[in-house]
C-alpha cells in the first residue's frame, strides 16, 4: 500500500513576487539556507514534473473523512488566483537516460500542487506533450530549512518515499517525508491535456469524476504459535 500523510503544517505566507526564486541544487552535501525550502524527488527523466506555488490559495478542509485514513480532501478557493510561480523537476531532453534520478530543488517555503507533467519523448504532432492533473491531484507544504522528500513521479503516478534518502548528506532531522493532501479540482490554466493522478491503493479511488476516500482494511493478525 502507498502511504500518504495528512497535511499538518500551518499554511505558509506567500513570498512577494519580486523575491520568488527557485534553483536546482547539485552535489551530495547541500548547504541548506534557513529561509528557503527544498524539494527532493525521484523523477522520470522523460516526463518532467511541474509544481505550482498555491500558497496564497485558501484551502478549506472537507468534512468527509474515513477512520484510519491519513488523507484529507481540501477544497481550494481559486477565485482571484493567478498562477505565477512554478518549478520543474526532471530531465528535459529525450537524449537523457530513460530511467529516473533524484533531483533537489531550492524553492521558497509554501504550499505546492502537483500541476502536471511534460512528455519530452513525444514526437507525434497529435499527441499531447503536457498534461494537467486538474481532475485530481495532490499538494504538500515545504517548510524552511529542511528537505521535503516527495517521492517518485512517473507521469501521473505518485509513489512516496521514506526519509532520509541515501546519498544526500545533511544534518539529522533536516529531511522529512512530504505530508500530502488531495485536490479534487484545479483549473486548466494552460490548456493542457486533462488528466488526474492514479487511485491510491486502499486510500483513495474515483466514483465517476469525484475523489472518494476509502476505509483501509484492518491489519491481518498472525495466528498464534502452536504450543
Amino acid at each position: 500500500m502507498i502511504s500518504l500523510f495528512v497535511l499538518q503544517a500551518a499554511a505558509a505566507t506567500a513570498m512577494p513576487a519580486s523575491e520568488w526564486r527557485s534553483r536546482a541544487i547539485s552535489g551530495t552535501r547541500p548547504v541548506l539556507a534557513a529561509d528557503m525550502g527544498y524539494v527532493l524527488a525521484d523523477v522520470w527523466s522523460r516526463a518532467p514534473a511541474r509544481f505550482l506555488d498555491i500558497s496564497s490559495v485558501s484551502l478549506a478542509p472537507w468534512s468527509t473523512t474515513k477512520a484510519e485514513n491519513p488523507l484529507v480532501l481540501r477544497q481550494p478557493d481559486w477565485r482571484g488566483f493567478v498562477p505565477k510561480h512554478m518549478f520543474i523537476l526532471g530531465g528535459r531532453s529525450p537524449s537523457t537516460n530513460a530511467g529516473s534520478a533524484w533531483v533537489l530543488q531550492e524553492v521558497p517555503p509554501g504550499t505546492y500542487a502537483y500541476l502536471g507533467y511534460s512528455l519530452d519523448y513525444t514526437t507525434s504532432a497529435d499527441t499531447p506533450r503536457t498534461g494537467c492533473l486538474c481532475m485530481g491531484s495532490i499538494a504538500f507544504t515545504v517548510r524552511p530549512g529542511v528537505i521535503t522528500v516527495v517521492g517518485t513521479f512517473n507521469k501521473d503516478f505518485v509513489a512516496p518515499a521514506a526519509a532520509p534518502v541515501e546519498g544526500i548528506s545533511v544534518p539529522a532531522g533536516r529531511q522529512e517525508v512530504a505530508q500530502f493532501f488531495l485536490l479534487e479540482r484545479m483549473p486548466n490554466w494552460f490548456g493542457a491535456y486533462v488528466d488526474r493522478i492514479y487511485p491510491i491503493e486502499g486510500l483513495m479511488t474515483y466514483r465517476r469524476d469525484r475523489m472518494e476516500l476509502l476505509s483501509p482494511a484492518p491489519p491481518t493478525s498472525s495466528p498464534a504459535p502452536s504450543p
